[in-house]
């Protein structure tokens, strides 16, 4: 009877889940995030009609790892408002996360997508359902992060039917 339980355990710690190693998958997700880590001075720009974009006061802010380099975190501050973002990676559904919540709406949001083909990260609220409703009607948000040679770009975008987006903010993001 042991020698059957010997053999079963045997046979479980051959299976195909004990030979991925969870820990580097995770890493190697995590490092496609490293981009964002840095002391940034960033412009946003808010678009105008004709397509081109109005820039506001220069904000600064710092991407850090936290909780053991597990997430990556930062908080900017602008005027009398602080908007909270938290980068993460979830190796089991191979997807990358953005949870924000700012001092002022008392709204967490959730983002989940993946990296482009362009290099950038591209996330959404459209599969976790965090929109927000805006006259009665659903609002959903798409973040575009993308990396330049000197920084990154931050495009946020807004859609009614998920199909269709609209740019809000543009954010051009520079070491300080």
């Amino acid at each position: 009877m042991l020698r059957n339980y010997s053999l079963m355990f045997l046979f479980l710690m051959a299976g195909p889940g004990w030979t991925q190693d969870p820990q580097s998958e995770w890493s190697a997700g995590f490092q496609r995030l490293r981009f964002l880590e840095g002391s940034w001075a960033a412009v946003p720009q808010n678009p105008n009609a004709d397509g081109s974009w109005s820039p506001q006061n220069e904000i600064q802010f710092t991407v850090s790892p936290s909780l053991g380099e597990k997430y990556l975190e930062t908080e900017v501050h602008q005027a009398a408002y602080t908007y909270h973002l938290i980068f993460s990676f979830d190796q089991a559904q191979g997807q990358y996360r953005v949870v924000s919540y700012d001092d002022q709406s008392g709204l967490v949001d959730v983002y989940e997508g993946q990296f482009l083909d362009d290099g950038s990260l591209q996330v959404s609220n459209l599969k976790p359902g965090t929109h927000y409703l805006y006259q009665g009607q659903k609002v959903y948000n798409r973040m575009a992060l993308k990396p330049k040679a000197q920084g990154w770009t931050w495009l946020i975008e807004a859609s009614t039917d998920g199909q269709s987006w609209l740019p809000q903010l543009k954010v051009d993001i520079n070491p300080k």
